[in-house]
């Protein structure tokens, strides 16, 4: 009984809600999913005198369960509110009224507060007056609240309301009397495709540009986001959260491809990426302005002669900039036309027809990965190309300072000038020849990179394609400190091969470049990415050769300087511990990039698994360390097998043991609008008199 009399009306209050709520979580997942189903939402446009109308807003609860007022006090249940979109087509000219009134109770748990509900049905009507006459306007908005019986769930109903069919002018008389209203779904808003799909605040277009290519040829399909001024979208992604906290970003799905080849889809503007004041571990990602994103089509070669239809789903939010108002998510079901077989100079228009953000969320968890994994980027310039080519480069000349090459660029140099008895023209004849060798290796590995096929599947939206380029980078970067030692070819130490290099003359030059260059697999650098992902980018041939060129030249550079200026050959660095330092920092320049690779490929889920993965690649590389070059074929082979086994097991168990599987949305998180608990939150809400729930969970 003291314990009772400490107790506050307020906190009994909470004790009881939290109580019911307590006994209703197992079913809050269910009662969520049906919230749609306990009410109703229609509304409609009724035109009075002149510009005069009346908007109604009427909802339907089934019988049982009630909503409360959009007049309901703090301190109370959660009240009712209308959600108008702002247009300049139309403005309120009064307050809300609701008819028939709500009906006010009294409750032990609220004993100073007037419970304010509506049963069965409400109608709420303002008055409006539009600018230009009422042909053709639609006011769009959302009915959010509480719908409850033994227990609360939370509701949000979108409408459109447009002028009502043969509706005439009302007199005053019949102004608060609603008439019969019919439901106007933003699913039905459009019965018929058309070029552009509008909302109140964002016009969506498209077009395939150009709208017909020869065979083997490319394509691109743009989809671009108009939006009105200080209003922005959210970034694609490929999937809808499931956490109801977050913001719902782009989609774009192609759920018909029909035989075409289509690339990740890729903005025209960067990302802004900004934290919540309130909540700063969500980040949103959004686009400022208008946007297009651009997906690559590539028609294969066995693709038909003829029309090939592409279809999908568009789905967006649209919120203000200053963070006042989001129109609720919307969604478009889009489709275009391709003509295979002959190069048109006219583009192909998509068109649209209205559906529900759920629909392309839906369909974004079907969807099939992306076909390019590095989509065709815009033209290249003369500019991106010299850069790019800088970077190579510098990639090839790196590769003269890595250990397994420095130590023979001088006596290869000693060696040319020994030959050509000091004529500075025989000197540098030689030099090219052994040039002529570095170049004609990164040519040939230039080939099987541009015809072996660039433009590889989706791999990247596969998360084994990510962990298993991160263990190759870090196996790479093992090497490099020290850890094991990658062999060369085994032709490379042949005495075949050495015979051929050993020869006098240009041919000798020649093939001793050939083999310099393939001593120099083991050292791979990590500028050679930057180049190569721009030729990868551009699927031309031509670039391709360029770029690897360039990292010849890099190469050979060395050569053609000393070749050309013998006396250079004192400037040479000269071997020793500062080139085994290099060779670390290089280990440690591509530690770096797997952890890039870990941040941008590796979902959160694998991400432990594949820490064992890398775990156990190490343990193998040391392993297979621990047999020397040196020893017989038998032991080497036993020793990689040995190593094999060892890498294969720790990766299956750690996958098998330690992955986790995505965390599903809970009950609670589906059942209502909870927040993350701040302290200076609950003494706000406190200080007004709210009631508040905290939910405590084993896991904090």
């Amino acid at each position: 009984m003291r314990f009772r009399s400490l107790l506050t009306s307020r906190h009994r209050a909470f004790l009881v809600t939290a109580a019911v709520l307590a006994i209703a979580l197992p079913f809050g997942g269910e009662v969520q999913s049906r919230a749609a189903e306990r009410v109703e939402v229609s509304a409609q446009i009724f035109p009075q005198q002149g510009a005069k109308a009346e908007l109604r807003i009427t909802a339907k609860i089934i019988p049982g369960w009630h909503i409360y007022s959009i007049t309901q006090k703090p301190g109370g249940p959660k009240p009712t509110r209308i959600n108008l979109v702002a247009s300049n087509r139309y403005r309120i000219a009064g307050d809300f009224v609701a008819v028939p009134p709500a009906v006010v109770h009294h409750y032990d748990f609220w004993p100073d507060l007037d419970v304010e509900e509506h049963e069965q049905q409400v109608t709420w009507s303002v008055p409006i007056e539009a600018e230009n006459g009422w042909q053709g306007v639609t006011i769009a908005g959302d009915v959010q609240g509480q719908v409850c019986k033994d227990l609360c769930v939370n509701f949000s109903q979108t409408f459109e309301a447009s002028v009502a069919p043969g509706a005439a002018a009302i007199s005053d008389s019949t102004a608060g009397l609603p008439p019969p209203v019919s439901s106007v779904s933003p699913q039905s808003q459009q019965n018929l495709r058309s070029e552009s799909f509008s909302t109140p605040y964002v016009d969506v277009s498209g077009e395939l540009v150009p709208g017909g290519v020869e065979e083997e040829g490319r394509t691109q399909l743009i989809l671009r986001a108009t939006l009105a001024p200080e209003w922005h979208v959210y970034a694609y992604e490929k999937q809808a959260p499931s956490d109801p906290v977050r913001s719902r970003p782009t989609l774009i799905v192609l759920d018909q491809r029909d035989g075409l080849l289509a690339g990740t889809p890729r903005a025209s503007s960067p990302v802004i990426s900004k934290a919540r004041d309130q909540f700063p571990e969500y980040v949103d990602n959004f686009h400022h302005g208008d946007v297009d994103w651009i997906i690559d089509i590539e028609v294969p070669d066995d693709a038909r002669i003829g029309t090939h239809t592409l279809s999908g789903w568009f789905g967006f939010m649209a919120c203000k900039d200053d963070g006042t108002m989001c129109d609720p998510p919307k969604a478009a079901k889009f489709e275009v036309n391709l003509e295979v077989g002959q190069k048109l100079a006219t583009n192909s228009r998509v068109t649209f027809v209205s559906t529900s953000y759920a629909k392309a969320a839906s369909a974004a968890e079907r969807a099939a990965p992306w076909d390019l994994v590095i989509p065709q980027a815009k033209a290249w310039t003369w500019g991106s190309l010299i850069t790019n080519m800088g970077w190579a480069l510098l990639a090839g000349l790196l590769l003269n300072v890595m250990p397994c090459v420095l130590p023979v660029i001088g006596l290869k140099a000693m060696s040319f000038v020994q030959q050509a008895n000091e004529s500075r023209s025989r000197i540098l004849t030689l030099n090219l020849a052994f040039s002529a060798g570095i170049l004609f290796v990164f040519l040939i590995l230039a080939l099987f990179a541009a015809f072996a096929g660039l433009a590889w599947a989706d791999q990247f939206q596969d998360p084994r394609f990510g962990i298993a380029m991160a263990s190759l980078v870090f196996v790479f970067a093992l090497s490099l400190l020290g850890i094991w030692e990658i062999p060369i070819p085994g032709f490379v130490g042949s005495s075949a091969a050495q015979s051929v290099a050993e020869r006098e003359g240009l041919s000798g030059a020649f093939f001793k470049g050939v083999l310099s260059t393939l001593l120099a697999t083991p050292c791979v650098g990590p500028f050679m990415f930057t180049g190569l992902t721009f030729a990868a980018e551009q699927h031309s041939p031509v670039i391709t050769l360029v770029i690897f060129g360039a990292m010849g030249i890099g190469m050979a550079l060395p050569f053609l300087l000393i070749g050309a200026f013998p006396a250079w050959i004192r400037f040479l660095p000269k071997p020793g511990a500062w080139m085994e330092s290099f060779k670390h920092l290089m280990g440690f320049v591509l530690l770096g990039t797997v952890v890039w690779i870990f941040y941008a490929f590796v979902p959160d889920h694998y991400f432990v698994p594949a820490l064992g993965l890398l775990f156990g690649l190490w343990l193998a590389c040391w392993w297979a360390n621990r047999t020397p070059m040196t020893a017989a074929l038998p032991d080497r082979l036993y020793g990689w097998l040995v190593a094999a086994v060892l890498a294969a097991f720790t990766g299956y168990a750690s996958f098998a043991l330690l992955e986790k599987s995505p965390q599903p949305q809970t009950a609670q998180a589906a059942s209502g609008d909870w927040e993350l608990f701040s302290q200076e939150k609950l003494d706000r809400l406190r200080e007004q008199g709210s009631t508040v729930l905290i939910d405590f969970t084993a896991d904090g």
